[in-house]
């Protein structure tokens, strides 16, 4: 067993990992982005409200940090700016994350 499948992780935790590691804030929006349904990802918004992804207000922000990411280097994707911001509000979607984590949990 790995340490991920072995910790339990917690909406703290999980918040707690966001304020101290880069690399987890970009990997933390490039799994919300990926839970955005393709024309949501295409065209920066939220057009289904079933949970996944952004929400209506952040999915323009987020979205187009998740395509700087991708085209970036891990960790080191965005500006100290960007990443200030995103930090604040990508730790409200802990629930999300929990189960992306918890997801992989079962695949592996």
């Amino acid at each position: 067993m790995t340490a991920q499948q072995t910790r339990k992780w917690t909406k703290e935790s999980i918040q707690d990992l966001l304020n101290r590691n880069d690399l987890a804030v970009e990997r933390a929006i490039l799994r919300i982005y990926e839970r955005q349904t393709w024309d949501e990802q295409e065209s920066y918004s939220t057009r289904i409200e079933n949970g996944k992804g952004f929400t209506g207000a952040d999915a323009g922000f987020f979205s187009s940090l998740a395509t700087q990411i991708q085209c970036g280097t891990p960790g080191h994707a965005l500006t100290r700016k960007q990443r200030a911001k995103a930090r604040k509000g990508i730790g409200k979607y802990w629930r999300q994350l929990l189960e992306v984590i918890d997801d992989q949990t079962k695949t592996n």
